[in-house]
Parts: C-alpha cells; sequence; structure tokens
C-alpha cells in the first residue's frame, strides 16, 4: 500500500519518506559555480546523493511559475539544453511558449540529475517513433523512466525506476466546451458520466477526465495511435480507475492511476505502470517559487483543492 495508508479502503496522502534528505533542485543555474549550503556542502558535493528513489517509488517534481521570467533565467536554463532543444525552442513564435520550452527541459535535466551524478547538460536523449523521449546517454545510470508536462503557468516531471510513466497538467478554463468535445472523442461511458455533472462542473469534469487519459497515452508513449475511445477513465470511488475495450490489449489492474491539483487552476495526472494490484507510492515534490522547495501531498484518487499546510523546507531552488 501507499506509505501513510490507514486502512483497505483510502489510501492516504503520500510524503516523502522522512529518512530522506533529498538534494536541492539546481533549475538554470551554472554546474560550475560553488554554492554551499548551511551546512558548507557545495552544489556538486550534493549532487553525489541521489534522492531516493526505490523500485516502488513515484517521485512527480511540479513548478508554478508566472509570466514575470528574468531573461537571465532563462538563458540559464538555455545553458542546460541540448543544440538540438535550443533549435526546437527557436521554432515558437511566441516568446512566452520559447521561455517554458526552456524552463520544462531544464526542469528535466535538473530533476534527473537529481539521481544520478550527471552534469543536467550531459543528458542526451533519444525518441521513439511515436516521439516519446528516453534517456540515451550516459550509459550505466539507474534505470530511470520520465515524463514531462507543461501548460500555462505549470511544469511537471514524474520520475520512476524501469516503469511505463505518464504525466500531464491542464490549465482548467470555467465554461470550456469539453463536452462538446468529449461526445466526439471519449468513450460512451465518460460522455454519460460528463453529462450527469451540474453544468458548472462540466469544464473541469472534462479537464479531470482529459488529464488521466493524456497521462494514459504519455505512459504507453504511442500517442493517439490508441484511440481515445478504446478506453475508459472511471472517477467513482475512492480513485481513478481504467478499463479497456478488445482494442486496445491491456491490464486495466496493472496501472495505477491518481488525480490532483496541484494550485486551484490546474489539475494533474499520472498513470504509472505496476505489478496488477500492487500499489505503488507516489509523492509530489513542489519546486516552490519562494527560493525553497518542499512536499506537498499528492492525493491517489479523490480531487480536492489545496489547503494551507506547513511545509517542510528541503534546501534552496536556485533559478538565476
Amino acid at each position: 500500500m501507499m506509505q501513510g495508508a490507514s486502512d483497505g479502503k483510502r489510501r492516504s496522502i503520500a510524503r516523502w519518506p522522512e529518512s530522506c534528505t533529498a538534494p536541492p533542485i539546481v533549475l538554470g543555474a551554472r554546474p560550475d559555480v560553488v554554492q554551499p549550503n548551511a551546512a558548507g556542502e557545495t552544489a556538486d558535493a550534493r549532487r553525489l546523493l541521489p534522492s531516493r528513489l526505490g523500485p516502488e517509488d513515484v517521485h512527480i517534481w511540479y513548478l508554478e511559475w508566472n509570466e514575470r521570467v528574468l531573461p537571465a533565467e532563462i538563458t540559464a536554463c538555455r545553458e542546460l539544453m541540448s543544440p538540438e532543444e535550443l533549435a526546437r525552442a527557436g521554432r515558437f513564435l511566441f516568446e512566452k511558449d520559447r521561455d517554458r520550452y526552456c524552463m520544462s527541459h531544464a526542469l528535466v535535466r535538473s530533476v534527473l540529475s537529481e539521481y544520478a551524478s550527471v552534469d543536467p547538460r550531459h543528458w542526451r536523449f533519444a525518441h521513439n517513433r511515436y516521439g516519446r523521449p528516453r534517456i540515451a546517454e550516459p550509459a550505466g545510470v539507474l534505470p530511470l523512466r520520465f515524463n514531462l508536462s507543461h501548460t500555462t503557468h505549470l511544469l511537471a516531471c514524474a520520475v520512476t525506476l524501469d516503469r511505463e510513466i505518464g504525466v500531464d497538467v491542464e490549465a482548467v478554463r470555467d465554461g470550456f466546451g469539453g463536452v462538446d468535445i468529449a461526445r466526439r472523442y471519449f468513450s460512451s461511458s465518460e460522455v454519460a458520466a460528463l453529462d450527469q455533472l451540474p453544468k458548472a462542473d462540466q469544464a473541469r469534469g472534462f479537464f479531470e477526465y482529459w488529464t488521466l487519459k493524456e497521462a494514459y497515452l504519455k505512459a504507453r508513449g504511442m500517442g493517439l495511435a490508441l484511440p481515445l475511445d478504446a478506453f475508459s477513465i472511471h472517477l467513482r470511488g475512492d480513485e481513478p480507475t481504467i478499463s479497456f475495450t478488445a482494442a486496445i490489449d491491456d491490464d486495466p489492474r496493472s496501472w495505477q492511476l491518481s488525480l490532483s491539483r496541484p494550485s486551484g487552476r490546474h489539475v494533474m495526472a499520472v498513470a504509472v505502470r505496476r505489478p496488477p494490484g500492487h500499489d505503488l507510492a507516489l509523492t509530489a515534490c513542489r519546486i516552490a517559487a519562494s527560493g525553497s522547495h518542499a512536499i506537498d501531498p499528492l492525493l491517489s484518487g479523490t480531487v480536492r483543492p489545496e489547503v494551507d499546510r506547513p511545509a517542510r523546507s528541503m534546501g534552496p531552488i536556485l533559478v538565476r
């Protein structure tokens, strides 16, 4: 069961293990700059102490940001990126989209370096025929699997060991006509569930279904080669579940789904392959804009708004 589960019916929130002292995320910081912490350790020294990621763990790192990103911060992020990534960033028409791309790819590189003694600039990636990235170099590191998602004002990166993993984030837009889209592409059971919601709740309901479906597609790494109406998300009960038509050869028991609200305006979904019926430990780490990153609960199952709670500081985040 998930860490801290109090009964057999409902999973409680997951937190980072108390015994784990995670090193700070260094997002966009130059790796050759020595920046000691309160204990006198340098960033390079701390990077040799990888975050603990066990075989049954899933870590979701997320960062909420605003439009006031300094040019120096984007420049620092770009210094971590490969020539291919920089070329793709340059193809975006709008500056805000270029900035989001640069921040998200710097986030992936920085997060992966939390688990291996690898300079963030030295990760190399390959892509399958559907465009899904995987680690190609360096060889000999942990079998890390990751997935990235970004939307307006939110970035997220999910990491696990040698498992299919997908994460999706969306900014909820009140009044969005999602039900019409669902009638064209979703399964009949999903459309029926949306129809049963009050009109005021249908936009948020659409994004809950959409993020979970997208997280599953991203975990499979096949994109829309899998038809959206060939599998169904079910939100009744304490946790999301999934079912398949004969068009998809998959076992619904082998998927663990999570739905949460990392902020009042966002929905985040995670899909991860597991041994059938065996719960993995999902933990969310919020990278705070206030200069620290702290552990936030990730409630697997029921979506609920964020509530005020003391957050345990885990050292500086360097975004400069």
